[in-house]
């Protein structure tokens, strides 16, 4: 069902919004709205061959809805055209957990691809499924199930079945190769890190903060950092907000997936990982954690991530006394609050927090792509982006450039 809004003082269509599984009776309401037509009510819903149901699920069975997994196979394509492949897995356990499904072998086989998506993409087809069912035994936990217990192939699931194997003399080579090509701004913030991990001190921060505007080079860094580490024979762990974010990054892999944050957060949030998980494990064995795109989780994700890691490490500091790296510009996207005031969405960043104080940050201001010519472009829009231009201001002549659009009979004006 769809309606006209008013927004803005323009027409649009109102979207359907998603629901949880875990919701059961909106999940079902939805369902019922996707398949009546023309109802007047709650209770005209319900009502089937005139007789009202007490809930929408048992109109969904009466329905015939639920007979057997249709609509587990239309949840889970639904999901795939909007969400990344580590949320899909998430809700194919809560499936597993909560649904009553006939044939859980058959649902996995339909729809593999789709959940171990981005795990082939990095690695190879065979490894990529294999990963997606070790991640997908790990979230079946929750619900008191396992692989074996869904009837699901059973992998390894030894404690580096989410460490990636790296040449040390390869990452080395690697490290020493970009080295080479940062500039003073880049080089600064990777030495910076690794004195922070092999020559501590008492005085020294343990949290830092990359702040860099787009091309920066802050995946450089990252792409420096993490080899460099990783050279020694220790191991380095790479999230990102996004499972956009995370491709770029070797070994990369979502803030979610690593630390099994919730999905519906607020202040006192904690990660749903246990102690004896295979990321648990891999978690205290890390000598740097590398966050990049930060600026767009929310502050509760992070309160999360420290409890779970002062958890685990069983020390008070901040993030359980580990090396992390955030990176990311608060000047681009911010966390998404739905229906949120300018006021409440900034509230919601991190650099709101009074973990904030316990940052050290390291700025990246050299635009690596703009060739001399537009280098003064790149720090106008910098400017801007800091707030430094004033209220008002005028596009500098540089920034301006016509164009003439050719007449054609096939452009739609």
């Amino acid at each position: 069902m769809t309606e006209e809004a008013k927004r803005g003082g323009q027409q649009v269509i109102g979207g359907m919004p998603v629901v949880s599984v875990q919701d059961s009776e909106r999940f079902y309401l939805r369902m019922l709205l996707l398949r009546k037509t023309g109802v007047i009510s709650f209770n005209d819903l319900k009502t089937i061959d005139g007789t009202l149901c007490e809930t929408f699920q048992e109109a969904c069975k009466v329905l015939g809805l639920l007979d057997g997994d249709q609509h587990w196979h239309d949840t889970l394509l639904e999901a795939a055209r909007m969400q990344m492949p580590s949320y899909l897995r998430i809700l194919f356990a809560i499936i597993c957990g909560f649904g009553e499904v006939e044939n859980i072998p058959d649902l996995w086989t339909q729809h593999k691809q789709s959940l171990s998506e981005d795990f082939v993409h990095r690695y190879s087809e065979e490894t990529g499924l294999f990963y997606a069912l070790a991640e997908l035994n790990e979230l079946l936990k929750s619900y008191g199930l396992n692989l074996r217990k869904v009837n699901l192939p059973s992998v390894d699931l030894q404690c580096d079945l989410f460490r990636l194997s790296y040449d040390a003399m390869e990452e080395q080579s690697k490290a020493n190769a970009n080295i080479e090509k940062l500039n003073s701004e880049q080089r600064y913030a990777v030495y910076k890190v690794l004195h922070a991990i092999y020559e501590y001190q008492t005085d020294m921060r343990k949290c830092f903060f990359l702040d860099g505007p787009a091309r920066t080079g802050k995946t450089f860094v990252y792409s420096t950092l993490l080899p460099a580490v990783r050279g020694k024979g220790d191991q380095a762990i790479a999230i990102a907000s996004t499972g956009i974010a995370d491709t770029l990054l070797s070994g990369g892999r979502t803030a979610h997936s690593i630390f099994k944050i919730p999905l519906t957060l607020n202040a006192t949030s904690t990660c749903n990982l246990k102690p004896n998980a295979s990321e648990a494990k891999i978690l205290l064995d890390a000598k740097v954690i590398v966050w990049d795109e930060a600026p767009m989780t929310h502050v509760h994700a992070f309160l999360a991530v420290d409890r779970l890691l002062k958890d685990l490490s069983k020390c008070d500091e901040p993030f359980g006394g580990k090396i992390i790296l955030l990176g990311g510009d608060f000047r681009q996207v911010l966390p998404v609050i739905l229906r949120g005031s300018r006021s409440l969405t900034v509230s919601s960043c991190i650099k709101k927090h009074r973990l904030w104080s316990d940052f050290f940050v390291m700025k990246l201001t050299e635009n690596m792509r703009a060739f001399d010519s537009a280098k003064e472009f790149a720090s106008w829009l910098l400017h801007v982006a800091e707030g430094e231009s004033g209220e008002k201001f005028s596009c500098p002549h540089f920034a301006i450039q016509k164009f003439k659009i050719p007449f054609n009979n096939s452009l739609v004006t």
